[in-house]
């Protein structure tokens, strides 16, 4: 967090003209903010095992006491669900027109609409992420004009089967600017596996929303 201050502070310093350095300055930050999130997710996953496991341990010196006729005192273990998705926005704090973007594109990829990338900013980039043999995640970095003739073709395939994208488990975190990113699982036809997908949600000046980057995660 230390890191994001800086380089917000950066990028507010009045000599920073725009330019390639003000623009390597802002990606920059615009990655490690969606790393912090992503850092925040796995401390929630963290917090609800801690939970679990203090639960069924004060469960089981409970029964213990209970057989042996003996006063226990339980740990102070805390809520469930308390200490779940540290980071992210409830539904009710999302701004609707971020809400409405992401609504939108449901609705035009249910439809084989390839309208559905003008709700892509026109500098927009579509990461294509893969474990590499090591383990490690390779990026191939695609963008949108490229991505547009791909998706146009993935559609006009999907369309005759009737095979639209499904998404599930649709959770947005805040960031900086009032920019939100979306988190959620996406299966791209029926027997097909499951992806995560994150998107950068950014409001314009219009109060419009456009998709800023997107990335598609395979397992």
């Amino acid at each position: 967090e230390r890191t994001l201050d800086t380089l917000r502070s950066q990028l507010q310093a009045p000599e920073l003209k725009a330019g390639p350095e003000r623009a390597r300055l802002d990606q920059q930050l615009q990655s490690f903010e969606l790393s912090l999130v992503d850092q925040l997710k796995g401390a929630a996953a963290l917090r609800a095992e801690r939970e679990t496991l203090c639960a069924n341990a004060a469960a089981d010196l409970k029964r213990f006491g209970e057989l042996r006729k003996l006063t226990t005192s339980e740990p102070a273990c805390p809520a469930i669900g308390s200490l779940v998705e540290e980071g992210m926005a409830s539904e009710d704090q999302v701004p609707e027109g971020a809400k409405a973007l992401v609504a939108r594109l449901q609705t035009l990829e249910r439809s084989f609409d390839p309208g559905l990338l003008d709700l892509y900013a026109v500098d927009a980039t579509i990461t294509n992420r893969r474990k590499g043999k090591d383990g490690k995640p390779v990026d191939t970095v695609v963008a949108l004009d490229k991505h547009r003739s791909t998706l146009t073709a993935a559609l006009k395939k999907a369309q005759p089967k009737n095979q639209p994208r499904t998404y599930s488990r649709i959770r947005y975190a805040p960031l900086s600017g009032g920019r939100y990113k979306l988190t959620a699982e996406r299966v791209d036809a029926p027997k097909a596996k499951p992806v995560t997908v994150m998107m950068l949600l950014v409001p314009q000046p219009d109060e419009s929303w456009k998709i800023q980057r997107e990335i598609v995660e395979t397992r």
